[in-house]
C-alpha cells in the first residue's frame, strides 16, 4: 500500500480491532470511506451532518450537547440502530483531521471523519458502521 492510500483512510476509515471478525468487515468499509474525507471543503454544523449523512443512508439520530472541554468544539450525543456515540463538530477540517488522528490512537473506538466533523463509537454494530461508512463516501462523492 502506497504512502497516498495510507494517508486517505488514516483520516476518515474506522479502527478495527487486531485479530476480530469486525476487523475484516471494518478493513473493506476503510476503502469506502477514504473519499468522503474532505466533502468538497463545505462545513458543517452537528444538525446539517446528521441531516446530510441520513440523506445518504446514515441512519443517525442527534442527540443531546455534551460539555467539551475545547472552546472550539461543540460535542453532542449521537444514536444509529446499532450503537450511541459522540459527533464533534470543530471550527476547521484542519482541527477534525487532528480529532481524528488522536481518536484513532485509542484502541476502544470507531472513528470516522467527514469536513470539519468526527465521529467516535465505543460500541456499534457491523451493519450500523457500514451504514455510517457508505453514507460518508456518498457525501464526498
Amino acid at each position: 500500500m502506497g504512502e497516498d492510500e495510507r494517508h486517505s483512510v488514516q483520516y476518515c476509515g474506522p479502527t478495527p480491532r487486531p485479530g476480530s471478525f469486525l476487523a475484516v468487515v471494518l478493513l473493506a468499509l476503510a476503502a469506502l470511506t477514504a473519499a468522503a474525507c474532505g466533502s468538497g471543503g463545505r462545513e458543517f454544523d452537528a444538525g446539517e451532518f446528521v441531516e446530510e449523512a441520513n440523506s445518504h443512508g446514515a441512519g443517525l439520530e442527534l442527540g443531546a450537547p455534551l460539555d467539551s472541554s475545547q472552546p472550539d468544539t461543540e460535542l453532542y450525543e449521537v444514536r444509529s440502530e446499532g450503537g450511541g456515540g459522540t459527533l464533534a463538530v470543530m471550527e476547521s477540517e484542519e482541527s477534525a483531521e487532528a480529532e481524528y488522528a488522536r481518536c484513532e490512537d485509542t484502541v476502544s473506538l470507531f472513528c470516522y471523519r467527514a469536513a470539519n466533523v468526527a465521529l467516535y463509537f465505543e460500541e456499534a454494530q457491523p451493519d450500523a458502521l457500514g451504514r455510517v461508512a457508505a453514507a460518508l463516501k456518498a457525501m464526498g462523492d
